[in-house]
């Protein structure tokens, strides 16, 4: 369980890569490119590979992957409020979760 729960900490925190959590809206990704206009989903944290199209523009995709999963309004909330904050690096996660115990 400690695991899972650090993993989505990394995801929501550190701007891990979410694949695992895409896999479960994995039919609405067509349609959640076609309504973003977009050809391809990439992390905005991903600089690796937003260097591969450097003429692509930047479209914030985050609310229509949230609403995908279909949140209550304290999901939707908790979504939102991750949004206002900036990754910390996944050292410093992981050094606060040890402090913490996990």
């Amino acid at each position: 369980m400690w695991e899972a729960r650090k993993r989505l900490g990394r995801q929501g925190f550190c701007g891990a890569p979410i694949d695992d959590l895409l896999r479960h809206i994995a039919d609405r990704l067509p349609a959640i490119r076609q309504a973003a206009g977009v050809e391809c989903l990439i992390s905005k944290w991903d600089a690796e590979a937003l260097a591969k199209y450097p003429n692509a523009r930047t479209v914030d995709v985050t609310d229509l992957l949230v609403d995908a999963f279909e949140p209550n309004d304290r999901q939707r909330a908790h979504a939102a409020s991750i949004r206002t904050v900036a990754p910390v690096p996944i050292e410093q996660f992981e050094a606060e979760m040890r402090r913490q115990g996990h």
